[in-house]
């Protein structure tokens, strides 16, 4: 029974140590896991997935200094949809996602619409939550690295364009006195257009009174045309009642000389005074053709002198072989 009693004694002793030393041990196991959590991040596998690949990419840049850190081992996935499945199956601590508009973002300091640069983190929650929150740590701490470089990039411009101040503002100040100038010749150029104006708008009053004088002659030639189309219709029906007359005295003259034998001698006389009379005549029609060449509304007219002059040939044909006839006889 006493043996028993001891025996349950030293079961409890062992069962109290046990208890007692279970939150020592778990605090052993606990402090060893956080223990210098900083000296094996190069073994924590951290995927990047760059989408910046612009010229002068700094995207490209920040994954460069990420690798060169060595804070952990950064891998660089060309495919997000990899990267994502990586991270699914615990390939990877976490995920850096750097969106293609990075370096646009970043330049975009110096313009007047500023963006904001941003670099997505996705951890694995399945994975150490300290792991993460050093990542964390690490990735801000090159991120303003970078932001800093790009701070240093964005002073040197500014600094540059301000060297150039002085001598842009010697270009304006001669700008502004090339302005003046040209304002000046400008004014002086207004005033000879003025004056130009003043001196088009008497000419133009003189060109009006031109017209007019020109429209008046104008009114005053239609006139005198009128007249001379009269005059040749009237000269055109004289030498029309010319023309039969001459024919008819042709014909008389004709008979005559087949009916009289008797005044042959007056004949002679009587026929020397017609081809006087002739003689004018063709010269008046001979004048008249002539003429026709220069004035067109005088070649009705020159086509009847024609037809006279070839009726009187043929009138002296005939009256001469008559002659010849009597003659012979």
């Amino acid at each position: 029974m006493i043996k028993k009693i001891k025996e349950n004694r030293y079961l409890k002793i062992i069962i109290f140590l046990v208890v007692l030393l279970i939150p020592f041990i778990y605090s052993f196991f606990y402090l060893k896991s956080y223990w210098n959590p900083y000296g094996n991040l190069s073994e924590i596998k951290v995927g990047v997935v760059n989408l910046d690949k612009t010229e002068g990419s700094k995207g490209t840049e920040f994954v460069k200094q990420l690798k060169d850190s060595k804070t952990f081992d950064f891998t660089e996935v060309t495919n997000i949809d990899d990267a994502i499945k990586g991270l699914g199956n615990d390939d990877f601590y976490a995920l850096i996602t750097i969106p293609s508009n990075f370096t646009e973002n970043l330049n975009s300091v110096t313009s007047k619409e500023k963006k904001i640069s941003t670099i997505t983190y996705s951890p694995n929650k399945r994975k150490n939550y300290l792991s993460s929150q050093i990542i964390n740590s690490a990735l801000k701490n090159v991120e303003m690295k970078l932001e800093e470089k790009v701070s240093k990039e964005v002073t040197k411009t500014l600094s540059d364009n301000l060297k150039k101040v002085p001598e842009n503002l010697k270009q304006i100040s001669e700008g502004a006195d090339k302005l003046n100038s040209g304002v000046s010749e400008l004014s002086n150029g207004l005033n000879t257009l003025n004056t130009g104006t003043s001196e088009l708008n008497d000419k133009y009053s003189e060109f009006n009174n031109g017209i007019a004088s020109a429209t008046n002659g104008i009114t005053e030639l239609n006139k005198g045309t009128n007249t001379l189309n009269t005059g040749i219709a009237t000269l055109s029906e004289g030498v029309n009642k010319y023309t039969t007359g001459v024919e008819t005295f042709a014909n008389n003259t004709i008979t005559y000389i087949d009916s009289s034998n008797k005044v042959i001698g007056s004949i002679d006389k009587y026929v020397d005074g017609v081809n006087n009379i002739n003689t004018n005549k063709n010269k008046l029609l001979n004048k008249i053709i002539s003429m026709s060449g220069s004035n067109p509304g005088l070649v009705p007219i020159a086509n009847q002198a024609k037809a006279i002059i070839n009726a009187e040939n043929a009138a002296n044909l005939t009256q001469n072989g008559n002659a010849l006839k009597v003659r012979s006889k």
